[in-house]
Formats: C-alpha cells, structure tokens, sequence
C-alpha cells in the first residue's frame, strides 16, 4: 500500500462525507463503502468515527508529504500496515470458512482477541509502537 493509496483513500472518505452532508437523507451508496472496506478493511469504521478536522488534517499531511518527498508520518504508517495486517486476517478467516480467527499472543504465549486487535498488534510491531500506542493512533476517537 503506498501513499497515493492512502491520499486515495482519504479523498474518498472526504468525498462521501461531503455527499452525505450534502444529502443526508439520501441512501448511502453501497457499491462504493464496500469497494472502499474491500481495499482498506477497517476504512468504514474510521469514515464514520473519525473527526471531520481530523480526516481534512490527515489529507493534508498527505499531500505535502507527497509534494516533499518526506517519509510517511507515523500515524500514516501504522494505518498502512492496520489495513494490510486487518486484509491478511480477512482472507485467512475466508480461507478457513471463518471458522476461526487470528488471535493477538500474550507475552505468556497464550492467545486472545479479535482481528482488530490481531492487526493492531500487527502493525504496532512493524511501526515500533506499543499496541495502545498504535491503537490511540488508528482510533483516535476512542478514550
């Protein structure tokens, strides 16, 4: 995933903000949430959740990233990395039936919890960040 996915991804969620405040009684288009959940798994939940100033910020930082040639910020690495680990745990719950799911390992070696918390602790590893860190960084919504 590369950061014209992500500036992609970005604009997308803006341009369906925008509609909807445009015309918030009108049905949400369905054929474009899903192709936008297909190719970032977990989007919806940021669409929704995230802050508006938040979303137009992190277009932002997008775009002069691009234009600087500067390396990706860290809150935009670890959504890269949420979205491919989230993408990797979907297509390993399909090939199972969906019978199971990938689980997050404790440092006791035991394991737990859901997909998102699996492609939390994913990405937290490939960024470097603590899982609460990555996790306050992905969701910053939640307290």
């Amino acid at each position: 995933m590369t950061l014209a996915d992500l500036i992609e991804k970005h604009a997308s969620m803006l341009a369906l903000r925008a509609r909807r405040a445009e015309a918030p009684d009108a049905p949400p288009p369905r054929d474009e949430l899903r192709a936008l959940a297909e190719r970032f798994p977990g989007a919806l939940r940021e669409l929704e959740r995230l802050p508006p100033e938040t979303l137009r910020g992190r277009m932002e930082e997008l775009e002069e990233t691009r234009c600087a040639g500067a390396p990706l910020p860290t809150w935009a690495k670890a959504q890269r990395a949420y979205h491919v680990a989230l993408r990797e745990a979907l297509v390993a719950r399909a090939e199972r039936g969906g019978a199971e799911r990938p689980s997050t390992p404790r440092p006791d070696g035991e394991a737990r919890g859901s997909m998102v918390a699996w492609a939390i602790a994913r990405a937290a590893a490939e960024v470097g960040l603590t899982n609460a860190g990555c996790r306050a960084l992905l969701f910053p919504w939640e307290p």
